[in-house]
C-alpha cells in the first residue's frame, strides 16, 4: 500500500545540482555573445559613417577647369573624427582613359578598426574637358 509521502515525491539534490549546472552553462554561453554583438554593432556603425562621409567627399569634389588636373585637387587627404572613430580619406580625381569629357573621382576611406578600406567612386561629365 502506497503512503502519502511516496505519492508526492520531490527532486533529489543531484537532480537540482544538474539543473543548476545546465542553467549556469547556458547563461554563460548567452552572456558571452553580448560583447560580440556590441562589437558587430560598432563595426556596422563605423561602416555607415564612413560611407556617408565618403559620399559627401565625392559630391563636394571640385570640377577641374584646367587639364591636366592640377596636383592640388588631383589628390587630397582628409581626416575627421566622427563619433569615437578617426577616419582618413583620400580623394583622387583623374581623367578616364580614352574619354575627353569624363573625369573620375575616387574616395578611399580607412579607420583603425576597419578590416579593409571603404572605396567609393563616381564618374562625372565635364563639358569643359580637354581638347582631344
Amino acid at each position: 500500500m502506497k503512503t502519502r509521502a511516496n505519492r508526492h515525491r520531490g527532486l533529489t539534490l543531484v537532480e537540482v545540482m544538474v539543473a543548476i549546472g545546465l542553467i549556469a552553462v547556458s547563461l554563460m554561453l548567452v552572456l558571452s555573445l553580448i560583447p560580440a554583438g556590441i562589437h558587430s554593432a560598432q563595426r556596422a556603425e563605423d561602416i555607415q559613417t564612413a560611407a556617408a562621409w565618403s559620399r559627401g567627399l565625392l559630391e563636394s569634389a571640385p570640377i577641374p577647369e584646367t587639364f591636366p588636373i592640377p596636383s592640388d585637387i588631383a589628390q587630397e587627404t582628409f581626416r575627421q573624427k566622427l563619433g569615437v572613430t578617426e577616419f582618413t580619406a583620400t580623394r583622387r580625381l583623374y581623367l578616364k582613359p580614352g574619354e575627353h569629357f569624363l573625369y573620375h573621382i575616387e574616395v578611399e576611406t580607412v579607420w583603425k578598426e576597419g578590416v579593409r578600406p571603404l572605396k567609393l567612386s563616381l564618374t562625372r561629365y565635364n563639358p569643359a574637358g580637354p581638347e582631344p
